[in-house]
């Protein structure tokens, strides 16, 4: 997630405004989607009323999700990871520089468990499968992240 110097006003968030809003990604999301669909109820559009309020319902699910700090701290790393692959596109691929498999994964390594290893290498490696993404930087990037996760968990079989 993008970081800036103030913070959401809903209360107990404490992720990042987001530029001209008072609030972060979410609420702001929140905020316009519930503000369309009261819009479009008063015009009598109901579908469109019902979409809009559906999704601001689920983007103040997604907010009250990322308050927990274990949730933040994967959101911060998706959206670091997001980062990433639109600049692979933009520019071609370049792998980046890991010597650490734990660091690739965006994971401690003095509390990650092999089931945390799964779910990032799932999470990370998603986007980058060949049916949803046919280019050859993907391909060198799943490759990667394989062999992070994989030798994640041998260095957690030996200790």
């Amino acid at each position: 997630m993008p970081k800036q110097d103030g913070a959401c006003v809903q209360p107990e968030c404490q992720d990042a405004q987001i530029p001209g809003s008072k609030y972060c990604f979410f609420h702001d999301l929140q905020q316009k989607r519930s503000k369309a669909g009261e819009k479009a109820l008063r015009k009598g559009d109901m579908v469109g009323g019902l979409l809009n309020m559906a999704a601001s319902f689920g983007a103040g699910l997604v907010a009250k999700e990322l308050q927990q700090p274990d949730n933040i701290n994967k959101a911060r790393v998706m959206w670091h990871m997001h980062q990433q692959q639109q600049q692979a596109q933009q520019q071609g691929y370049q792998a980046p520089e890991h010597s650490d498999p734990f660091a690739m994964l965006g994971l401690d390594r003095n509390t990650a468990t092999a089931t945390d290893i799964r779910k990032m290498q799932q999470a990370m490696a998603k986007p980058l499968h060949p049916d949803k993404n046919p280019s050859k930087a993907a391909e060198d990037r799943l490759k990667e992240i394989n062999e992070a996760a994989a030798a994640c968990v041998e260095i957690l079989k030996k200790s």
